[in-house]
């Protein structure tokens, strides 16, 4: 941690009014513009995860890749043909591309084809560009029809190996004895796979979803970190969308802590602004929701509790040292360094409460501006202030400490 430059007594100034300054001297039309910009460099730099879901027809991999993954991607269509035994489906947005089979339920020729084809995408594609490369394979059993055939474990031993890690998905895991003893059987096999994972894509009668989540958070482990986060963009699973957004709030908080040690006025805060606009727009692009204009003033209006915000100031803060008491000695310069990383802080959180409403289905993202969804904001603003205050009270984390501190 770094070294306690300030105490509790030192830092008793007006939080309140250190906020809606801070709001306040937004300028909007930047603001919207620079959030855009950062969203996009954000979507770009992501590339894409490139996945073969695998399986007989009739398995539910159209089920299982509506329920993992964002936007519905299945129901777009029947995907563009690459060979006769494959089709690729992705949707304009979505990070993802999904090579989806058919063939394997077919005569044997049929099947050896569609092994062959299948082998050919993988390595063709192997020693191109990371962003080219197939990432992983799901290869779906279901546990309703109780089969696993002999074509199905050729498959595994010549198309899933070494190069391209692969995890068997029992669909339709409805009955919980018949899953386990089917998990026991394949694991038994000894096949070249890294897992196996039973999940229930939708709610069905009685039974209750399950597993889509866990097979998410498990597969991001498989993947080279370079695609990491496109995936994380392109899946449902809020959980890996929300920990990864929190990494991304406290990079930035070490970031503008370090700013507010730099040794001249902050008459105009634009690095600290620049530093929350980017990590804004990375928080969104995480989650996949671009937000509007008129979405992202409401945001901002929640913030300063109050009905609009000023749109003619052109700075982010006006003279912050000003608001805090010491300021111009070390300890004034050292609660300016606080000051910054807790404001981010809480900044970075209530967005991420805002777009976990959004991604969990509490809300529509058309609904980020009302009444009762604007209250909700402001108040995780405000506690996070105050955990903010307590955390960073005396400096920041180091890497180290972030990742201790399960952040």
């Amino acid at each position: 941690m770094l070294n306690n430059m300030a105490n509790n007594n030192d830092i008793s100034f007006d939080w309140s009014d250190i906020v809606n300054r801070f709001i306040d001297n937004i300028n909007m039309g930047d603001l919207i513009d620079d959030f855009n910009k950062k969203y996009a460099e954000k979507v770009e730099s992501m590339g894409r995860v490139n996945i073969i879901i695998a399986g007989r027809t009739g398995v539910g991999k159209s089920s299982l890749i509506n329920a993992a993954f964002r936007e519905n991607i299945a129901e777009t269509g029947m995907g563009d043909p690459v060979t006769a035994s494959i089709r690729m489906i992705e949707k304009a947005g979505v990070p993802v591309r999904i090579y989806d089979t058919v063939g394997l339920e077919l005569n044997q020729d049929t099947q050896k084809a569609s092994i062959s084809e299948i082998g050919n995408l993988i390595r063709s594609n192997q020693n191109n560009d990371i962003m080219d490369m197939i990432h992983l394979i799901w290869y779906c059993v279901s546990v309703e029809s109780e089969r696993f055939e002999n074509v199905e474990e050729e498959f595994l031993k010549n198309v899933a190996n070494n190069s391209v890690p692969t995890v068997m998905v029992l669909t339709k895991a409805f009955d919980k004895d018949l899953t386990s003893a089917f998990v026991i059987k394949l694991e038994n096999k000894n096949l070249p796979m890294k897992k196996v994972v039973p999940v229930l894509a939708h709610d069905k009668l009685d039974y209750k979803a399950f597993g889509v989540d866990e097979l998410v958070e498990y597969s991001i482990s498989l993947l080279p970190e370079a695609v990491q986060s496109a995936w994380t963009s392109a899946v449902k699973a809020v959980k890996l969308k929300r920990e990864k957004s929190q990494k991304i709030v406290m990079g930035t908080v070490v970031t503008n802590f370090a700013v507010g040690f730099i040794p001249i006025p902050f008459a105009d805060a634009a690095v600290l602004a620049a530093a929350e606009i980017a990590m804004l727009g990375s928080i969104a692009a995480t989650y996949g929701f671009k937000l509007e204009k008129n979405e992202l003033i409401s945001f901002m209006s929640a913030l300063a509790g109050v009905g609009g915000v000023t749109v003619l100031g052109k700075t982010v803060v006006s003279n912050l040292l000003k608001l805090i008491p010491g300021a111009g000695t070390v300890v004034g310069g050292a609660i300016s360094g606080t000051t910054a990383a807790v404001l981010t802080f809480a900044l970075g959180n209530a967005f991420i409460t805002a777009m976990d409403m959004i991604a969990s289905g509490k809300i529509g993202k058309t609904q980020l501006n009302s009444k009762e969804v604007l209250n909700t904001i402001k108040k995780a603003f405000k506690e996070n202030l105050k955990i903010g205050k307590k955390k960073f009270m005396k400096g920041v984390p180091t890497s180290e400490d972030m990742t201790s501190d399960g952040i």
